[in-house]
């Protein structure tokens, strides 16, 4: 008796191994792109967290030339951070589930709908604690205020 390829039959779907092929490539194609993803967010965040932190320097700075406090709210529940430049102020939206934290020592206290102000080379500006996906900028103040210094 003939087997079925023998049989002149025309073979029609795919054999087992094939799919199971097909699959493996699907499979590490899905994980590379999720992987590409995440590497995207987390260089978002960065730049968000970056783009803060030069601001706040920037704030330092102009406080300084313009001999005039600015202001620094945080907006919510740290959905943005507002900051009072001289010419126009400035709203730096935070990446979503970002935590606002002031720190002392090892004390955390969730910061939201708050004010500070800096004037010339003072704040009253906690160190501040960013945290998102994560990620954590910590801000100290003064950090930000010695470059100020050192360049006038």
């Amino acid at each position: 008796m003939p087997s079925w390829a023998e049989s002149g039959q025309n073979k029609k779907g795919f054999t087992l191994i094939e799919l199971l092929v097909v699959l493996v490539i699907l499979g590490a194609i899905a994980s590379l792109s999720t992987l590409w993803v995440a590497s995207i967010k987390r260089n978002e965040v960065r730049r968000s967290l970056t783009l803060l932190k030069l601001s706040i320097r920037k704030a330092f700075i102009e406080s300084v030339v313009a001999g005039r406090e600015i202001r620094l709210h945080i907006e919510g529940d740290c959905r943005g951070i507002v900051i009072d430049f001289p010419e126009k102020p400035r709203r730096i939206k935070l990446p979503k589930g970002t935590k606002c934290y002031a720190t002392s020592g090892d004390n955390r206290k969730l910061l939201s709908n708050s004010t500070y102000w800096i004037y010339g080379t003072s704040t009253n500006m906690p160190d501040v604690e960013f945290e998102v996906g994560g990620l954590k900028l910590r801000l100290h103040p003064e950090e930000l205020i010695f470059p100020v210094l050192n360049s006038t």
